[in-house]
Parts: C-alpha cells; structure tokens; sequence
C-alpha cells in the first residue's frame, strides 16, 4: 500500500498545486508524508481519499496496545463498551 499510497499523495499534491494556486500548509504536508493525517483529523494534500491509509497506519500502530485490555473486557460488558465507545468517538468527530 504505501507504494500507491505516496504516488497518489504526490500526484495529487502536484495536481491541487497546478490547479488552485493555493500555497500547501507545511503542517499538512508533513503529517500527509508521514501517514499521520488521522491522528490530527486532517485529510492528506490533494487525495483526501488517502485518509483511509492514515487510519489504517493509526489502527496498526494501537491495535498491538489495546488488543489484550480489550480481551479482557467481560463478554456481558462488551456491548456496552463498544457503545461506548462508538458515543466517544462520534462526540470527538462532532465537536
């Protein structure tokens, strides 16, 4: 995936610099190079649809992290945790 990833991420860089004159904000572009956009709830420069990349990077970095504290959660809580969760994250999104 990275391979496709950063092709993408350049030509689209070159493509919205080409077409919109807009100067690139230095911070986006780091975080874009870097596959940090997600961390940040940024999109990519130029491929905005390259966020799914970014999360993915994001998913594997924590999942090693969070995967044994998730497996000890009680099956009858379990639901209730992802709910939770679900509740935390949108709220994060919205505001």
């Amino acid at each position: 995936l990275a391979p496709m990833y950063y092709l993408t991420l350049i030509l689209g860089i070159v493509a919205q610099h080409l077409i919109s004159q807009v100067p690139i904000d230095t911070f986006n572009l780091i975080l874009s190079v870097l596959g940090l956009t997600s961390w940040f709830l940024q999109f990519p420069i130029g491929a905005a649809w390259l966020w799914t990349i970014s999360t993915m990077m994001f998913f594997y970095l924590c999942f090693p992290a969070l995967a044994p504290r998730v497996q000890r959660i009680k099956l009858e809580n379990l639901r209730a945790f992802a709910l939770v969760m679900y509740v935390l994250q949108l709220a994060i999104m919205i505001g």
